[in-house]
């Protein structure tokens, strides 16, 4: 199915980190911007979350389907589309606001066109990385490609916030646009190094639920993904649109001080993802999944209950270290258990959770946030994370018990290699 991989130059792999790099803090300034610029127009925590939703809400079936075509079509060719859309939506958007344009509707409209290009590229990026990569070292290339992806997440909130206090709101919308030229420039120059004519045993439909029901059976893709819907809709999503709200309306800071506390998270996210290409080869992996969870949801109610910055800044880093390392971790064992050519259907199912669980919690704890405050929505969020964490040792034992180095079930690797398609 596939062409003889061929081992990759060093500047090519190295244009290829430069490419994500800009990509990821492309979308991570522009998606907290457009938080900030909502709430400077006079919304709250609700719309926030709103807007992530509507943002991260074509990924629940779009991603999905996106997986599929990276599957069986180049997957260069669908980064440098989606990347395309992503830029040309964002300056759009800058423009609009420079005639007044961008507010009320417009902020939805904007968010859910933006969110179809985000969708497909998210599982298409990591699926990529098994072009260049040989086996052994694929488990090292995504880990280095995750911690690029959480030093964004974490490093956007911070350039975003310092450049909020010496430009203006569409010079800053216009920072995402130049990134987005940038990983389109070096994607540019990188070869396809895999067939883009792929046997089509069934129609793209078939093959979507192929990749679905090999994600089903397999009790550690299985686990994982359920985890990692709690995680992410328990501490993602709240962090996105109650942390801000808590450095202004608790905590009394400015967009600076602000974009600094938002980036201690994401300093944690980046120790924490790091950490992860250290212990990957430790046996009980899936143990210290679990344990990461539970870490990270623990520090943010920590966080919840801190009366100065330094110490909800400390409880942030914390939890974004554990879930640093969680989010080094998962997509690496996904990598892992999964053959290439299943391999952007699987890790699409993952950015789905990744990018919808956030969007969705993003807006309940939004809501929550309106009837019991700010401080108490963020810490029940994290006390139902930590006991999903308990709770998992015994109802998830797939996950808990995996060890390093252990492949797929033995159902999935039957339905693949029998070529069984539902």
């Amino acid at each position: 199915m596939n062409a003889a991989k061929t081992a990759p130059s060093a500047m090519k792999m190295a244009f290829f980190y430069v490419s994500s790099a800009a990509a990821y803090f492309a979308h991570a300034i522009f998606a907290y911007s457009l938080i900030i610029y909502a709430q400077s127009r006079g919304g709250g925590a609700s719309l926030s979350g709103q807007l992530l939703a509507t943002m991260y809400g074509p990924m629940l079936v779009l991603g999905l389907y996106g997986g599929m075509l990276a599957d069986r079509y180049s997957r260069k060719a669908i980064l440098l589309t989606s990347h395309l859309l992503a830029a040309a939506v964002t300056a759009v958007f800058a423009c609009a606001i420079s005639k007044a344009l961008g507010v009320g509707l417009a902020l939805f409209v904007f968010a859910g066109v933006y969110g179809v290009p985000v969708s497909v590229m998210a599982a298409t990026r990591l699926a990529f990385v098994g072009n260049f990569a040989e086996a052994r070292a694929l488990e090292r290339c995504t880990t280095i490609v995750k911690v690029l992806n959480v030093m964004a997440f974490g490093g956007g909130p911070l350039v975003a916030g310092w450049l909020r206090e010496r430009v203006t709101w569409t010079q800053l919308f216009i920072l995402p646009v130049a990134l987005w030229a940038v990983s389109i420039a070096l994607l540019l120059s990188l070869p396809e190094t895999r067939s883009t004519v792929v046997a089509r045993r069934a129609s793209p439909w078939s093959e979507l639920a192929e990749g679905l029901r090999f994600f089903q059976r397999s009790s550690i893709l299985r686990g994982l993904g359920l985890l990692s819907a709690a995680v992410f809709g328990l501490v993602l999503g709240p962090y996105q649109v109650l942390v801000p709200l808590l450095a202004k309306a608790e905590l009394g800071l400015g967009e600076a001080s602000r974009g600094l506390l938002m980036g201690t998270f994401g300093g944690g996210l980046l120790a924490g993802g790091i950490l992860s290409a250290f212990v990957t080869p430790y046996k009980r992996r899936g143990a210290l999944m679990v344990v990461a969870i539970g870490g990270s949801c623990a520090f943010l109610v920590l966080a919840a209950n801190g009366s100065t910055f330094r110490v909800v800044a400390a409880a942030l880093a914390m939890s974004g270290g554990f879930g640093g390392l969680l989010n080094g971790l998962v997509p690496t064992t996904m990598q892992t258990v999964t053959p290439d050519a299943m391999r952007a259907r699987v890790l699409s199912v993952y950015y789905a959770i990744l990018l919808g669980t956030p969007a969705f919690g993003a807006s309940v704890w939004s809501w929550a946030a309106g009837v019991v405050g700010v401080r108490l929505a963020l810490a029940v969020s994290g006390v139902l994370g930590v006991g999903i964490a308990v709770a998992a040792a015994t109802w998830l034992p797939g996950v808990w018990r995996y060890e390093s180095g252990t492949g797929a079930d033995a159902d999935s690797d039957q339905e693949l290699t029998t070529g069984v398609t539902p």
